[in-house]
C-alpha cells in the first residue's frame, strides 16, 4: 500500500470514493459489490455511505487487479490486510485479520530460511577454521533469532489484544 492515509471521519458516497480513490463509479461499485466484506457501510442516513478507509481498499483491489491478481487471490489478501465487516441484524462488527499485518507468517517463514543459510554458511567455514568469518556468522544467526522472536512477540500480543469494539 502507499502507506497510511489518514481521514476524516466523514462518511463517502460511491462518487465520492470513487473520485478520491482515482477509479470510475461503475469500478468502484463493482469492487464493493465483489469485496462488500470489507467496506463499513451506513445505511441509516439518505444513501448509502462508506466509512473513509474504503478508500484505501479500493486502491489495494485496483493495485492487485492491475498486478495480474484474480478475485478470488484478491480476497484472500485483502483478508489477510483488512479487517472484515459481518453484519448481525443492525449492527456492524469488525473482525480484525487473522495475522498482524506488519509480521506475516511469510516474513517469519523468509526469515527461517535465512537463519538456515546462514547455518549453513556456518557449518561450512567450521571446516575451514575461519574464525573471524564464523564469529560474523554467529552473529547474524542470533541477530535474526531474536528478529525471529521479536516478530512473533508481536503476532501473540495482537492475538492477545482486546479489540476495540468490545471496549463500548
Amino acid at each position: 500500500m502507499d502507506g497510511v492515509i489518514i481521514m476524516s471521519d466523514k462518511w463517502l458516497y460511491v462518487v465520492d470514493l470513487a473520485d478520491r480513490a482515482d477509479l470510475p463509479e461503475s469500478t468502484t461499485r463493482r469492487y464493493i459489490t465483489r469485496f462488500d466484506a470489507f467496506f463499513r457501510s451506513d445505511d441509516k442516513a439518505r444513501g448509502r455511505r462508506y466509512h473513509p478507509d474504503s478508500i484505501a481498499i479500493l486502491k489495494r483491489i485496483k493495485s492487485l487487479y492491475d498486478a495480474g491478481s484474480q478475485t478470488d487471490e484478491i480476497s484472500d489478501i485483502l483478508s489477510g490486510e483488512f479487517p472484515m465487516v459481518i453484519t448481525k441484524g443492525e449492527e456492524e462488527q469488525q473482525v480484525p485479520p487473522p495475522v498482524a499485518p506488519y509480521a506475516t507468517k511469510e516474513d517469519i517463514q523468509t526469515l527461517y530460511a535465512v537463519l538456515e543459510e546462514l547455518m549453513t554458511e556456518v557449518e561450512a567455514s567450521k571446516e575451514k577454521d575461519d574464525w573471524d568469518e564464523q564469529d560474523k556468522l554467529r552473529r547474524k544467526v542470533i541477530e535474526l533469532q531474536e528478529e525471529i522472536k521479536q516478530k512473533e512477540r508481536e503476532i501473540k500480543e495482537l492475538e492477545n489484544k482486546k479489540p476495540w469494539w468490545k471496549f463500548f
